[in-house]
Formats: structure tokens, C-alpha cells, sequence
């Protein structure tokens, strides 16, 4: 899909708009026009080429070609009319560092699908200002609860159906307060983490964890547990390790599955334990 733009004397705006500008979402021309700063260079890269590859221009000798920003800062006008991406398809963003995501907010109705990798600790509140993103996945994320919370309760977000969070955050999370909206047809959520410390005396006989994933609580579907520790069983809402074997309790995973018509909710992790006896 390529788009036709009649462009005259665009590189020679586009450097004049860069002499005396404000900061707003970006920068400011002269000319009223808003750039975009987009500091991670992989995000730069891939906008830059979607508005490149899709955008014809035609020049004043009625010729056309590519069009081409300059310096790397598109306007968000073109961000929005030309990053074009197959609504099909997930659009790439590649691997990123700690610069962020900032920019990816002003992609319009054209992109519909994005898939961000090693996130890391970037901030992803630009993530929340997208209100024609249809399906989100994020690889290698520390999403907090907040963030979680977020993407599925922003009102700036009325069309996300679909979210994949691969999370590497290693702080043990609460997700009882979670509520997972209906219009969500497709979640799954994955993550890794460390069991706060647990203190028993040198004599105890059993290691009890009650009910420590609580997602079921609001929004129907079970939870279900299992361990690779001999020693381990499940009784009820209680996990349980028996503490008069040789084998320490290493750790369990846990599973989410809410499961409806056109609608598949999965919440999956492994817990690591840290025990600590005392004499």
C-alpha cells in the first residue's frame, strides 16, 4: 500500500522548521508543524522505514520517488497517515534499550498490531495514548501491576482484544486485584519470579503456602499448581511441602485458565522460594 504525496521544497521546511522550535510531543516548526524525537533508534528505524516505503511523492516536475525525512524526525501528521502496517501482521519494533518507546503513540488506524522486544524497565505509558491498537505483545517486559492494570482498563485503549506479556520481573506480584475485561478475547501473560523469604523454625514439620495466586477471585476461571519437589502436594487452597524429607522446597509453578466461546485467558509462572530456618 503506497501513498501519493505532492511534497515541494520539503527538506528545505523540514531544516527551517528545526530553527527556533518548542518542545511539544516532540518538536515544534516554525510552520506549526509537530516533529516527533523518538530516542530509541531501533523505533526510529522501523517508522522511519514504514513512512519511507509507503509514501510515493510527487515532485514540482511531476515526477515521483520515496520520500525521505531528513535529520529523522517525521512530523506527527506523517507518522499517522503514512507508517502504514499490515493489519494482519504484527509490526516489529525490534529489540530495545532504555531510551523507551517514546513516539510509537502517534502511529494512527494503519497499525493495528505491535510486538516490542526486550523492553526491560522502558516506560510504556506511550502505549496507553493508542486508541486504534487492536493486539499488543510484549517480550522480555517488566510490566508493573499498575501497568497491567492499565492496559486493560485504559479507556484510551477501546479496541485492544488481544495482549501476550512475556514478564521477567523478578518481585513477587499480587494479581488479586486484576479484573479482566470481556471485550479481551486472547491473554496470556508468563512470568518468572522469587517467593518473598520465608522464616520457619528449625522443628517445623511442613511448609504451608495459602491461595498465592489469587486471579480466580474476580474473574472466574481456576488456578492450578505443581512442583517438581518430591515433597510437595496441593490440599485445597494450600500448597504444602513436608519438611521431615532431605529435600528443601525449591519452588512451584502456577497456572490461570479461564477458558469461554471465543475467548482464552491464560496466566501461567514459575515461583522460586527462598526458606530461611531458624534455631
Amino acid at each position: 500500500m503506497k501513498k501519493k504525496l505532492l511534497v515541494v521544497g520539503v527538506l528545505g521546511i523540514v531544516g527551517l522548521g528545526l530553527y527556533g522550535g518548542t518542545v511539544v510531543n516532540g518538536w515544534q516548526s516554525g510552520y506549526g508543524d509537530d516533529y516527533v524525537y523518538m530516542p530509541e533508534g531501533s523505533i526510529r528505524a522501523s517508522i522511519l522505514t514504514l513512512i519511507e516505503r509507503n509514501t510515493l511523492v510527487e515532485t514540482e516536475d511531476g515526477s515521483e520517488s520515496l520520500f525521505e525525512i531528513e535529520k529523522e524526525l517525521p512530523t506527527v501528521d506523517q507518522i499517522k497517515k503514512y507508517a502504514y502496517s499490515d493489519p494482519n501482521q504484527y509490526l516489529e519494533l525490534g529489540e530495545l534499550s532504555l531510551s523507551g518507546i517514546q513516539g510509537i503513540q502517534h502511529l494512527g488506524e494503519n497499525v493495528k498490531k505491535i510486538r516490542l522486544a526486550e523492553i526491560g524497565n522502558s516506560d510504556i505509558t506511550p502505549i496507553f495514548l493508542m486508541e486504534h491498537l487492536e493486539e499488543l505483545d510484549l517480550e522480555d517486559a517488566n510490566v508493573t501491576m499498575n501497568e497491567l492494570d492499565h492496559l486493560f482498563t485504559s479507556k484510551r485503549m477501546p479496541k485492544l482484544k488481544v495482549l501476550h506479556v512475556r514478564d521477567y520481573e523478578y518481585s513477587f506480584k499480587d494479581f488479586s486485584d486484576v479484573k479482566i475485561p470481556e471485550k479481551f478475547q486472547d491473554v496470556l501473560y508468563r512470568n518468572s519470579t522469587t517467593y518473598p523469604t520465608i522464616t520457619l523454625s528449625s522443628d517445623a514439620k511442613e511448609l504451608v503456602i495459602k491461595n498465592p495466586i489469587q486471579l480466580s477471585n474476580n474473574n472466574g476461571g481456576e488456578t492450578t499448581y505443581t512442583s517438581k519437589d518430591k515433597n510437595f502436594k496441593v490440599v485445597g487452597n494450600e500448597l504444602i511441602w513436608d519438611l521431615s524429607t532431605s529435600e528443601e522446597p525449591k519452588s512451584f509453578t502456577w497456572e490461570y485458565k479461564l477458558t469461554e466461546p471465543n475467548r482464552n485467558i491464560v496466566f501461567n509462572g514459575e515461583v522460586r522460594l527462598k526458606v530461611l530456618f531458624e534455631d
